[in-house]
């Protein structure tokens, strides 16, 4: 639709509006391919080698994890976490560093805005080269669960076509408002949720009136 001689689309600002981005942003993706159909500047890279692992402290389990606490422990469940903790976090995120996980035997992925903690067989990273939330977007369709066992191996051995890392940022910077709402509405909920299972027991106990 958008190759040359056969677009209707006849200046760059055409197409930057068809595409919903502005035309700095249209001219940082190449105009041409190599002779194995990759955009020029563009490379095919083993998911392994965009990986920045990332220490994740003491590992907890549930039966060390409380029902209540001030961090969140997460595990290989589709349910995310196991419980919580009142000590030290052992990997630190936030809405300007996100961090990705990949739970080794169950496949689940995660990009993660908060500090938290982690079981066993969770792969914590940052990506190297390329924006952490680009990598995590890129990759996860790349590996699917098909048994209990250790996946990480299989997930760093797939490939990927890899833009510069200029591009990676502006795509992570043109989804981060998107981004940010939905955290926002996640951190409002977990308010909202607290106070209703707070306030709940003492109206029905009839502790407190409405």
């Amino acid at each position: 639709k958008f190759k040359n001689g056969d677009s209707q689309y006849k200046t760059k600002a055409e197409i930057a509006k068809a595409l919903y981005i502005d035309e700095i942003t249209l001219n940082k993706f190449p105009a041409t391919f190599n002779e194995n159909g990759i955009p020029t500047g563009w490379e095919e890279k083993k998911i392994e080698s965009l990986i920045d692992n990332i220490k994740t402290g003491k590992r907890y389990e549930k039966k060390t994890s409380n029902y209540r606490g001030k961090i969140p422990v997460l595990d290989q469940g589709k349910n995310g976490f196991i419980g919580y903790h009142n000590n030290e976090a052992g990997v630190e995120a936030s809405f300007e560093k996100p961090v990705a996980t990949f739970a080794n035997h169950t496949c689940y992925r995660r990009l993660i805005y908060y500090p938290f903690s982690t079981i066993q067989n969770i792969f914590v990273y940052y990506g190297k080269g390329v924006s952490t939330t680009w990598l995590h977007y890129m990759s996860l369709g790349a590996i699917k669960f098909s048994e209990y066992k250790g996946h990480m191996p299989e997930f760093k051995s797939k490939k990927a076509i890899v833009p510069n890392n200029d591009l990676t940022n502006t795509y992570e910077e043109f989804i981060f408002p998107w981004l940010h709402q939905i955290w926002n509405n996640q951190q409002e909920i977990k308010t909202l949720t607290k106070t209703r299972d707070t306030l709940l027991p003492q109206l029905i106990t009839g502790k407190i009136r409405v």
